[in-house]
């Protein structure tokens, strides 16, 4: 067994691999009827205890692909958020192959937690082309939100079959943790930045949030999303483009909430800034993201081919987003234990929350929203003295 590890986490041990591929052949032995071996096994990394391993079908009497990926879980996990996430793969590799948004789903065991899918071969992770400020950021986040729309036009009108899944599975349907957490944050936001920078906030803005905060449950742009579409979760393949990776709570909302994401997400990947952008020029380049999201979605939601109609729904679901990152932020908030280890908008930097809100400002400015950009700009204040900058 040759094994080599990919990432910076502490090495895979040798029993722990044995045991991972052991569940991985049971598996595929009973799924297909016939032995077979796997070899050539490679860490992938994987978070908190999670494990996740690439291996070479030995014996593939079955037309298994060349290379596969075995992911497990560690038993004490949510088991919803297990089924849920074979539910998402399930669902997305039901589509059409050019539409499948990731890795197609092979086989699964609920009570071993293993889950097996498609290798999507070596590739960087949007973070790592971010951060390597190589010269193709900019193509990358095209090609982020160009991902993005096409899975958006490819799965809408699709609830119903993905609440088919849920139920067979015995899933909750109408579970969504990071929704439950945006309930929180925007009941709770207003009076924390009241106690922490006295910064009030106008009750035009509250009314925005309580209505952007539904986007979770419903709207009039319903599409499947990953649920943590961030950086690290997607990859770039030479062959397949922008992959997106894990969807431990995968499920229905509103696009607006993806394409947002992607906005307040991609600059704390890029690490210090080299490129010398004016806050102009980053709120430019963010527009440039959304038109390129906005030409794969038109096509299912006519309403985006009004160009405010788009800037105030993106603007809406920055807000709830922005909010929700500083309430994670401020001291004494306590968050889903399911989210708190890898959110993208989990525990940013005071420059990476500074950042964030100088994105929405952008979208407020865009959307010709006075009410949002004035409410921006006084947190932005208040952190700049708080901070002393």
């Amino acid at each position: 067994m040759v094994m080599s590890v990919l990432t910076d986490n502490p090495p895979l041990g040798t029993a722990q691999a044995a045991s991972v591929i052991a569940a991985a052949v049971r598996l595929l032995t009973k799924r297909t009827g016939a032995e077979l071996t796997l070899v050539e096994v490679e860490d992938l990394g994987g978070t908190g205890q999670t494990v996740v391993v690439r291996a070479k079908v030995g014996e593939n009497p079955f037309s298994l692909p060349r290379t596969i990926v075995v992911k497990q879980t560690p038993p004490q996990s949510r088991l919803e958020m297990f089924t849920r996430e074979v539910v998402s793969y399930q669902f997305t590799t039901s589509l059409a192959t050019g539409d499948r948004p990731g890795p197609e789903l092979l086989a699964w065991d609920l009570e071993e937690r293993v889950l097996i899918i498609s290798d999507l071969g070596e590739a960087m992770t949007m973070s790592q082309v971010l951060a390597s400020h190589s010269g193709g950021e900019e193509n990358a986040l095209m090609a982020w939100a160009q991902r993005l729309g096409k899975m958006h036009a490819a799965t809408a009108g699709r609830e119903a079959d993905f609440s088919a899944l849920l139920r067979r599975a015995k899933v909750p349907s109408g579970r969504d943790v990071i929704g439950q957490q945006v309930q929180g944050a925007v009941g709770a936001l207003p009076e924390q930045l009241r106690e922490h920078f006295s910064v009030e906030v106008s009750d035009e803005v509250r009314e925005i949030a309580a209505k952007a905060r539904s986007l979770f449950e419903k709207g009039a742009m319903r599409a499947f999303s990953p649920a943590d579409p961030g950086p690290d979760n997607i990859v770039l393949t030479a062959d397949q483009g922008v992959r997106f990776l894990d969807y431990e709570w995968g499920g229905f909302r509103d696009a607006t909430l993806d394409i947002a994401y992607a906005l307040l997400t991609y600059r704390g990947a890029m690490g210090e800034d080299k490129s010398g952008k004016s806050r102009e020029l980053w709120a430019e380049l963010d527009q440039r993201i959304v038109q390129a999201w906005r030409a794969e979605a038109v096509a299912v939601w006519p309403a985006l081919a009004d160009e405010m109609t788009v800037h105030k729904r993106v603007l809406a679901a920055g807000l709830v987003w922005v909010w929700l990152t500083t309430a994670w932020w401020l001291p004494g908030h306590r968050r889903d234990g399911a989210w708190s280890h890898s959110h993208a908008l989990s525990s940013p930097t005071p420059q990476v929350l500074m950042a964030r809100w100088e994105v929405l400002l952008g979208l407020a400015e865009a959307a010709q929203d006075q009410a949002v950009a004035k409410h921006a700009e006084a947190v932005i204040a208040a952190l700049r003295a708080a901070w002393r900058w």
